[in-house]
C-alpha cells in the first residue's frame, strides 16, 4: 500500500547518490521503524497532471507521463464506471490529444477503436500525452468544472497505456489561485498536498475528486477517521450537525458488519441542486441541494442516501458479484446479481437508519411501503424477473422509455422488497435464529475475495436454517412472481392493509372522499401540447385504441390540458363512458374510454394488533439490533493527520 510519510521528508534526488550500501541501509532503517513507503520516482511509474486554465469554459487539461521501452503504445479510456452499469461513452469528452517523446519530438498519434489510441514512440522512452477534457454534466458519474469548483470522476478523466493498469501512479493537481483545497480518498505525501498516489488504475478509478472551497467536518468511529465534505453552495447547510448524524450512521453500520473495512471514509457532499450517489472503496461522491436541510423530509432523504452508499463499502466494493471481480473498462460486465448489490442496500439503507435512531420504526414502514407500492403497482412486476432485470440493466434500467413500466421491473425497489421478504422468511423457517444479517456476514466473509452468484447466496440461506431455499430463489428471483406478503412479513408481526380513504367535510359534515378513477394514462404538456407519455397495460385506455404520442385535445368536448383533464375526469362515476378527442399524426379521432375505480391502495405495512411472543422478538431484534452508543459531539482528529493532509490548504 502507498503511504505518506507524516514525521520524514526524503529527497530522492540526493537518496539516488548515496552508495548501494547506504541506500541498503536506508531501507533497513525505514523497515524496522515500520514505514512502508515507496519513492516518489516508483511511485509515479505513470504520472498525470490536472490544471484548469479554462475552468469557466468547464475544461481540465490533462497530462500523462510514462516510461516505454515499446515500439508502439496503446492508450485506453473506459467507457462506463463501475457501480453505474451503462455505456456511457466517456471518450466523447475527449479533445485535443497529441502526444511528444524525448526531447519533446511530436509522436504520431491514431485513433483506433472509439476509446482508444496508438502511438508510434519512434524510439521515444519517455512519452508525454496532453488531451483536454469537458466537463459540464452534473452527475456523480461524469465530470463538472466550472470558475469555482471542479467534481472529477476517474473513468471519465483517465487515459492508461494498456500493459501499465497494473503498475503504481500519481495524480498531480495544479489548483487555480482562487481554489484552496482538493479532497480525494487517495493518500498523499503530506509535503505535497495535491499529489495523490495509487497502487493501480482500478484505485485510481475509485476515487474521485473535489476542488475547489471544501468545508471538512470530521469525526471518529471506532478509531477511523471520516470526513464530511461539503462542497459548493453550503450556506445553508449545518455541516456540523450532518457530520454527527452521519457518525450514528457509520456506527449503526459498523455494529451490523463488525467491522470498518477501509482505513478513512469522505463523504463527498456536492452541493450544486443535482441529486444520486456513487459508492467507491473509501469514499462516496453525493450530489445534493443547498436547501437539502431546510426540509425534514429532504434531509432524511440525504441520510438515507449516505446509508446507502455506506453499506456499499463492504457489498458491492469489496463484496461483489463474481462478474464484478476484475472491471473490464471497455464492454458491458453482466451479471444477475444486480437485486442483491443494490436491493438488499436498499432494503438495509433505512433499516440501518432506523437502528441508529435517525428515523423511526413508523418512518420505516412508510419507506417499506412506498418500495412495495412502487413494485406492486408495475404491469412489468409480472413480465421481469429480479434476476433479468440485473442482466438487462445495461440496455434497460438507464434508458427507461414510455412503455417500460408495462416490462420491467427495477432490481432497487423490486429488489429491496426481495430483501424485506426474504428476511421474513429467513426468521420465519429459522423460528426467529437467522435473519438476512447472518446471510450478509456469511457471504462477506466466505465469498469477499472470490466473488458470489445467486446460488451462492441462496446456498448459504439453505447452509445457515437447514432449509431448503431453492424453491423461494425459484420463485421470486428467477421468475416474475408476486411475493406471499402474508406468510414472510408474519415473522415480524407486519401485514399489509389498505390506506384509509379519508372523509372531506361539506356543511359541517364528514363524508367519505370521492373513490379515486383513473383510464390509464399519463400526460405531459410541451409546447402548448398535451400528449399521452405513458399507457398502463391492461388499462381502460389502452383497450379503447387510445396511443402513446396521442395529443389529447378534449374531454366530453372540453378543451383540456394535463391538469384540467384531471378535474374533469374527476366528475365521472365508475362504470361511465367518457370522450377523448385526441390528435394523432395531424388527424382527429375520437375514442369512447370506460372509467374504472383505481385500484385500492392496499400496499400500506402495518403491525398486527396483537403480536404474539416471537412476533415481538422480531420485531425488537429488527429495529433494535444492537449498536454501540455514540455522544452527540465529533472527535477532535490530529492537527497534521496523514488522511487529513488529503485537504490542507496550500498555504
Amino acid at each position: 500500500m502507498i503511504v505518506g510519510c507524516p514525521l520524514i521528508a526524503v529527497d530522492h534526488r540526493q537518496v539516488s547518490r548515496f552508495s548501494l550500501l547506504a541506500r541498503q541501509a536506508w531501507c533497513c532503517i525505514m523497515f524496522c521503524m515500520g514505514f512502508a513507503m515507496i519513492e516518489l520516482a516508483s511511485a509515479q511509474e505513470v504520472k498525470y497532471t490536472l490544471s484548469f486554465p479554462n475552468a469557466s469554459q468547464h475544461y481540465v487539461d490533462v497530462q500523462l507521463n510514462f516510461a516505454t521501452d515499446a515500439d508502439q503504445v496503446e492508450l485506453m479510456m473506459p467507457v462506463w464506471t463501475p457501480g453505474s452499469y451503462l455505456v456511457r461513452e466517456y471518450p466523447r469528452f475527449v479533445q485535443e490529444l497529441q502526444a511528444v517523446g524525448d526531447e519533446d519530438q511530436p509522436l504520431t498519434v491514431v485513433k483506433s477503436r472509439k476509446n482508444r489510441w496508438t502511438i508510434e514512440t519512434s524510439g521515444s522512452e519517455q512519452i508525454k500525452v496532453s488531451y483536454r477534457v469537458y466537463g459540464h454534466e452534473l452527475s456523480v458519474r461524469t465530470n463538472w468544472i466550472d470558475s469555482e469548483l471542479a467534481v472529477l470522476n476517474g473513468a471519465a478523466m483517465f487515459m492508461i497505456p494498456m500493459d501499465k493498469q497494473s503498475q503504481s501512479m500519481g495524480v498531480e493537481i495544479q489548483l487555480p489561485a482562487n481554489w484552496p483545497r482538493s479532497v480525494c480518498a487517495l493518500p498523499t505525501d503530506e509535503n505535497r498536498p495535491h499529489l495523490y498516489l495509487a497502487e493501480n488504475f482500478d484505485q485510481l478509478v475509485d476515487s474521485p475528486i473535489v476542488c475547489g472551497k471544501c468545508e471538512l467536518f470530521p469525526f471518529q468511529v471506532d478509531g477511523v477517521n471520516h470526513y464530511l465534505v461539503n462542497v459548493g453552495d453550503s450556506e445553508l447547510w449545518d455541516g456540523q450537525r450532518a457530520a454527527n448524524d452521519l457518525k450514528k450512521v457509520v456506527t449503526a453500520h459498523k455494529a451490523f458488519w463488525g467491522e470498518l473495512p477501509y482505513p478513512h471514509y469522505y463523504f463527498l457532499n456536492v452541493i450544486l441542486g443535482a441529486g444520486g450517489g456513487l459508492e467507491h472503496d473509501n469514499s462516496t461522491l453525493i450530489m445534493s441541494g443547498r436547501r437539502t436541510m431546510n426540509s425534514p423530509q429532504s434531509y432524511r432523504r440525504w441520510l438515507s442516501l449516505c446509508s446507502h452508499e455506506l453499506f456499499h463499502a463492504w457489498s458491492v466494493r469489496r463484496l461483489r458479484p463474481k462478474a464484478l471481480i476484475q472491471y473490464d473498462y471497455e464492454n458491458e460486465v453482466y451479471t444477475r446479481e444486480l437485486w442483491i448489490a443494490e436491493g438488499i442496500t436498499s432494503y438495509y439503507q433505512d433499516v440501518l437508519l432506523a437502528r441508529a435512531g435517525i428515523i423511526s420504526s413508523t418512518e420505516l414502514l412508510q419507506s417499506l411501503s412506498a418500495e412495495i407500492r412502487a413494485t406492486e403497482s408495475r404491469p412489468g412486476n409480472l413480465v421481469q424477473s429480479l434476476a433479468d432485470s440485473s442482466f438487462d440493466s445495461w440496455i434497460d434500467f438507464y434508458r427507461p422509455h414510455e412503455n417500460s413500466v408495462n416490462t420491467s421491473v427495477s432490481y432497487y425497489s423490486r429488489g429491496a422488497v426481495a430483501g424485506l421478504m426474504l428476511d421474513g422468511e429467513l426468521r420465519r423457517r429459522s423460528d426467529g435464529a437467522v435473519s438476512l444479517d447472518d446471510v450478509m456476514r456469511e457471504v462477506y466473509h466466505r465469498f469477499r475475495d472470490s466473488g458470489y452468484e445467486n446460488s451462492d447466496f441462496q446456498q448459504v440461506c439453505s447452509e445457515l436454517t437447514n432449509e431448503d431455499f431453492s424453491d423461494w430463489f425459484e420463485d421470486y428471483i428467477q421468475q416474475p412472481k408476486t411475493f406471499d406478503y402474508s406468510a414472510s412479513l408474519s415473522a415480524f408481526g407486519l401485514q399489509l392493509s389498505e390506506a384509509a380513504r379519508g372523509t372531506t367535510e361539506t356543511g359541517g359534515e364528514r363524508s367519505p372522499r370521492a373513490e379515486p378513477i383513473t383510464i390509464g394514462v399519463s400526460l405531459q404538456d410541451s409546447g402548448g401540447q398535451t400528449r399521452i407519455t405513458a399507457l398502463r397495460a391492461g388499462s381502460t385506455g389502452e383497450a379503447s385504441g387510445l396511443n402513446l404520442d396521442d395529443e389529447l385535445i378534449a374531454i366530453n368536448d372540453r378543451r383540456v390540458n394535463a391538469t384540467s383533464f384531471v378535474e374533469e375526469l374527476r366528475g365521472a362515476e365508475p362504470g361511465a363512458l367518457v370522450k377523448l378527442t385526441v390528435s394523432r399524426r395531424g388527424q382527429l379521432r375520437e375514442f369512447d374510454v370506460l372509467v374504472e375505480a383505481a385500484a385500492p391502495e392496499k400496499w400500506r405495512l402495518s403491525r398486527v394488533r396483537r403480536p404474539n411472543r416471537r412476533q415481538k422478538a422480531q420485531w425488537t431484534d429488527w429495529l433494535m439490533a444492537p449498536a454501540p452508543s455514540v455522544d452527540e459531539g465529533t472527535d477532535e482528529l490530529p492537527e497534521k493527520s496523514a488522511e487529513q493532509s488529503n485537504a490542507e490548504d496550500d498555504e
